[in-house]
């Protein structure tokens, strides 16, 4: 059920205050994809940036608004996916994180296997947009050379000559 090749090649960054709930998440985490793990806003967003990882797990209660903002907003960092969790579990707790831009939200205690399975859809979408991307460029690059060399073709060889001498 667990794509473990897919998760084995990612980095997750998990950012959390508590030490504890840390240590649990990492436990349950590194036997499947490569963890980096931070107790501290400024480490992390340091880590985001020099490390670039795959997705982020984020304790929502050791994140404060402002740090939530700059990370989920930064250019060089909103491509991340994020997933929050929390040890609450109400509605406007659960809005408020998909308000800030994560892309999915579990309270604490949660089943391993349900955040594995979130984990892996999450970076298998990740990975076909990044698939559908490099296609649509390679396409895109083709069809341009393919282009360039059709009008080349239909120029008058004396003008390919003089370009060529130019």
């Amino acid at each position: 059920v667990i794509d473990k090749a897919l998760l084995d090649d990612n980095l997750l960054l998990l950012i959390g205050t508590d030490p504890e709930t840390n240590e649990g998440i990492k436990n349950m985490l590194s036997n499947y994809i490569h963890v980096k793990e931070t107790l501290d806003w400024d480490e992390a967003l340091e880590s985001m940036e020099m490390l670039a990882p795959d997705i982020i797990v984020c304790d929502m209660e050791s994140a404060r608004k402002g740090e939530m903002t700059r990370m989920l907003s930064s250019e060089g960092l909103k491509h991340i996916p994020v997933l929050f969790v929390s040890d609450k579990n109400e509605e406007t707790d659960r809005l408020l994180g998909l308000i800030y831009g994560a892309v999915d939200f579990m309270s604490k205690p949660f089943n391993q296997l349900e955040l594995l399975l979130k984990l892996t859809n999450i970076l298998k979408i990740k990975q076909e947009q990044q698939k559908v991307i490099l296609q649509r460029t390679m396409t895109n690059k083709v069809k341009n050379a393919m282009d360039n060399t059709q009008q080349e073709e239909s120029i008058h060889p004396f003008l390919h000559a003089f370009a060529d001498v130019v």
